[in-house]
């Protein structure tokens, strides 16, 4: 499809808009545990003193999966389409949710036969408990999940390259991008939202189910799993009827013999052939053609290097700051420099180490195949480079705005209330609702800016409104400060890093061959979740450590009381200083946008593609005279 040409379907905006239903119950199921796993510890019966860690995989274990499946399942879309990947991925988030969703029944009871038939002398080993039983299968459950989440967001813009051309995608990868961030805002409030709400509406839900003969038991946390099915299948309905054609057939040359046949016959096979199937000598000696070879062969060693470079970094970050993504407890920097005398944390330190090497590794891997899994010398790119690290900008500011509004929140629940603490966690989603909310809808302008005045100008000016946003934030917001005005100054911090998403997507894909979009649209996604990642677990624990710091340098206090109060100012003013790092990373941002080059239509160009686009529904020939070619 070149620059210029219609979409190669029909009403591609409907099929993009239904397709991102699974993007964002996905990544709303990222965080939506943060909300409920007080519930589930407490139903499940569990010590907390002693789970409370392994409960944390819930979460943990979500974002290490879905982590690792982006990485990677952008490029097997790449080499055997897109369409059979969204559609087999799609299926194991469904089955995922749905074997959560049913965790205590079967499952817990198949976990106990299989660690008998392991196990069976039950003197030597004590098979777990059954709350603990249901928790592993829970876990699994989630990790499922996870693996076809992840995939599915990089596969979905993927299709976008695929079913828009390349002079429209700033839109349609905002939107994808946008969507998929405000998820993971999203989730806690929705997590705790539904909650409360089947705790008052339970019995009312049951019985207008009875009046039709059904019995659906109790609502609780279960019932948020099940609603992710109807609405994926709906997405599964739709990837099947529109993405049909050759634009999103697989690129790799098939087998000859009965094995193309068995693949042809049975699709759903076709990742697992990638991998098992060996090279054939046309892949061998394909010199003359790398876009189309650099498809056929999967980087293994890549694949696993960079798992274990994000497994550990997110597994060493996530133990720095629970607290704030999952509802634990947190390490402080002190903490951190005792690691490995004896504490709780003394496996963060190695595991970053091993995590740093496994990096180092991969870059030189990456360098040197001939078949990468990602191509490492795109950076060398001046809009690949650029928009790469503008990217990482903009998670890294969106997650202070994250660590930020619940520490001002939290100051003004009533510790000695369990009631005050739900509201004030509904509060905080309500006001970071007025960060993502926005910035999903300024996502889309954001294209349609960037197609009219270039990547640069649309990129340096959200980036500015973000810093300006920010700097507004640190003068004004106080421990007395209203949720209102809150809310409002998110805004403007919210529409500035929604403007960005867009230029810098399509500054990312539309720099790689068509071979290589679906990499290229996960690396738009790791980029950000890295900076989010960072930021979360960095900047909680900075600010924790600076506000114990800043307490210690006042002295003693004469009471409680005034302890307090001095708690909330110091807490108050690290936060400001949180913000004034938000808008200096902003401004940094900044600064590397004015690099980006073109993204700019053509005017002649766009009145072309609009009289194609009529000429292509009405079904005739219509005159495609532009402008420029009139005046010659």
């Amino acid at each position: 499809m070149t620059n210029t040409d219609q979409p190669v379907v029909s009403r591609p905006w409907i099929i993009l808009l239904l397709l991102c239903l699974p993007v964002f119950i996905g990544s709303l199921d990222l965080t939506i545990v943060s909300a409920i796993l007080p519930e589930v510890i407490n139903q499940l019966r569990l010590p907390l003193d002693t789970k409370l860690d392994d409960a944390s995989w819930m979460v943990s274990g979500y974002l290490l999966a879905y982590t690792i499946s982006m990485t990677f399942m952008g490029r097997i879309s790449d080499m055997v389409g897109r369409r059979w990947v969204y559609v087999v991925c799609l299926v194991v988030f469904v089955f995922g949710s749905w074997f959560v969703s049913i965790a205590h029944t079967w499952p817990t009871d198949w976990y106990l036969r299989v660690y008998r038939w392991i196990y069976p002398n039950p003197d030597t080993h004590i098979p777990p408990s059954q709350e603990m039983r249901e928790l592993y299968m829970i876990i699994m459950g989630r990790t499922i999940q996870a693996f076809g989440a992840g995939a599915i967001v990089p596969v979905t813009m993927a299709i976008v390259s695929d079913i828009f051309p390349a002079n429209r995608r700033a839109r349609p990868l905002g939107l994808v991008g946008a969507i998929d961030t405000s998820g993971w805002v999203l989730g806690h409030l929705y997590g705790g939202a539904m909650v409360k709400f089947f705790g008052v509406a339970g019995n009312d839900i049951v019985a207008f189910f009875d009046q039709f003969g059904i019995n659906i038991g109790y609502p609780d946390w279960r019932t948020l799993f099940l609603l992710n099915i109807p609405f994926s299948l709906i997405a599964l309905g739709v990837a099947l009827y529109a993405l049909r054609g050759p634009a999103f057939k697989n690129t790799y040359r098939r087998a000859p013999g009965l094995l193309s046949r068995l693949i042809h016959l049975f699709p759903l096979i076709r990742p697992v052939f990638v991998f098992l199937r060996p090279p054939s000598r046309n892949e061998e000696g394909a010199q003359a053609s790398e876009a189309s070879s650099s498809s056929i062969r999967f980087d293994y060693l890549g694949a696993a290097l960079i798992t274990l470079a994000l497994s550990g970094l997110s597994i060493a970050l996530g133990s720095l700051s629970p607290e704030s993504a999952f509802g634990g407890g947190t390490v402080s920097f002190d903490e951190l420099a005792s690691a490995g005398n004896g504490n709780d944390t003394s496996f963060v330190v190695p595991l970053l180490i091993a995590s740093a090497i496994s990096f180092v590794a991969f870059i030189y891997w990456e360098l040197h195949t001939r078949y990468p899994l990602i191509d490492l010398r795109l950076f060398l790119k001046r809009n690949y480079s650029s928009a790469g690290f503008t990217n990482l900008c903009v998670g890294f500011t969106l997650a202070i705005g994250l660590v930020s509004v619940p520490l001002v929140i939290n100051l003004r629940a009533d510790s000695s209330a369990q009631e005050a603490f739900q509201d004030a966690a509904l509060v905080a989603g309500l006001v970071l609702s007025g960060l993502t909310v926005p910035m999903a809808l300024a996502a889309f302008p954001g294209g349609w800016l960037s197609d009219r005045f270039g990547y640069r100008n649309v990129t340096v000016t959200g980036m500015g409104l973000a810093m300006a946003g920010f700097i507004l934030c640190s003068l004004t917001w106080t421990a007395d400060i209203s949720p209102w005005i809150m809310g409002g100054e998110m805004i403007v911090i919210g529409i500035g890093l929604g403007l960005t998403m867009s230029p810098v997507a399509t500054a990312l894909i539309n720099e790689v061959r068509e071979g290589e979009r679906g990499v290229s649209a996960a690396l738009v996604l790791i980029l950000r979740l890295v900076g989010m990642t960072l930021a979360i677990s960095g900047m909680t624990s900075y600010a924790l450590y600076r506000v114990e710091q800043r307490i210690s340098a006042l002295g003693s206090f004469d009471n409680i009381s005034a302890r307090q109060d001095a708690y909330i100012d110091v807490t108050v003013a690290q936060v400001n200083e949180l913000f004034l790092i938000g808008a200096g990373v902003s401004l940094l941002a900044l600064l590397v946008a004015l690099r980006l080059q073109g993204g700019r239509v053509h005017p002649d160009t766009a009145t072309a593609a609009r009289v194609r686009r009529k000429e292509h529904r009405s079904g005739r020939p219509l005159d495609i005279t532009t402008p420029a070619e009139a005046h010659r």
